[in-house]
């Protein structure tokens, strides 16, 4: 993807063609990716609340050690198995393309880990594309990611563990609004969603530096993540859709997350943290 710069009227002419939007004309609602629950249109019918649709992102956030792989594990094993037990009432609306699994900085050992857990219960395990970049740096990651999904253009869903290490200084706002346009430009052009994963400030429920802030103003939406009581609370911080109602999960003995009927109440385990 190169950079367009308007320097030609032809550049300008085809800008005014693509961006124009008619506000006499209805535009359709983006394809939904995963929805959670159901909320009432005017009081009159159910429809679904989208958590992540087509042409947007999405990121969770965290403290360190606060399962944010655990819960992109659980969206992608509703996406490679709809039917999975342990996704709870998330529903899968859009999965007949691929999903693809980007890792920044874990070892291929433990980035393996992650991914064994959607591949062991996939139904269509050729759907699933997984990628270690860890030993890369970030110049190189975000040129990879780049070419890739132009390249293999048959994604309906992205997944970028970590966002911080494809921006060359997360705490600069030149580079953080960068990684936020590829974002919304790799999953508009490429009719897909992207999401991500970022650390919180520590004791905060801030995501970190400029980046986070970039992310949270122009993602679809901002899930927060909390520990209480052996369990992972998923909290929708913000959305630009129906928020989703809290939910919760753990980690089965097998590994695997898990989720939860109720919400648990009780407070932290530090035994839980370090699974």
């Amino acid at each position: 993807m190169q950079e367009l710069k308007i320097n030609s009227d032809e550049q300008f002419k085809k800008i005014l063609k693509e961006a124009y939007i008619d506000p006499s004309q209805s535009q359709p609602e983006p394809p939904i990716v995963f929805s959670k629950g159901f909320y009432y249109d005017n009081n009159t019918s159910e429809k679904p609340i989208p958590i992540c649709t087509k042409g947007n992102f999405s990121f969770i956030y965290a403290e360190e050690k606060r399962k944010k792989t655990f819960l992109v594990s659980l969206f992608s094993m509703a996406y490679l198995n709809p039917k999975c037990p342990n996704i709870g009432d998330i529903c899968v609306h859009d999965n007949t393309r691929n999903i693809v699994h980007f890792d920044t900085e874990q070892s291929r050992y433990h980035a393996h880990r992650v991914f064994n857990r959607a591949y062991r219960v996939s139904q269509n395990r050729n759907k699933y594309i997984t990628f270690g970049l860890r030993n890369y740096s970030w110049r190189e990651r975000l040129d990879f990611i780049d070419r890739y999904l132009y390249e293999y253009d048959n994604n309906d869903f992205v997944i970028i563990d970590g966002v911080a290490d494809i921006c060359k200084d997360s705490n600069d706002k030149e580079a953080s609004e960068e990684i936020s346009q590829r974002l919304m430009t790799w999953s508009q052009e490429l009719d897909l969603h992207i999401m991500t994963i970022i650390h919180a400030n520590p004791n905060s429920d801030k995501a970190k530096g400029h980046l986070g802030t970039s992310l949270g103003a122009k993602c679809e939406t901002k899930m927060f993540l909390d520990i209480v009581d052996n369990s992972v609370v998923v909290k929708c911080k913000s959305s630009r859709n129906y928020g989703f109602e809290e939910f919760a999960f753990n980690v089965g003995k097998d590994g695997l997350p898990n989720v939860l009927d109720e919400i648990p109440q009780q407070i932290d385990n530090d035994q839980f943290l370090n699974l």
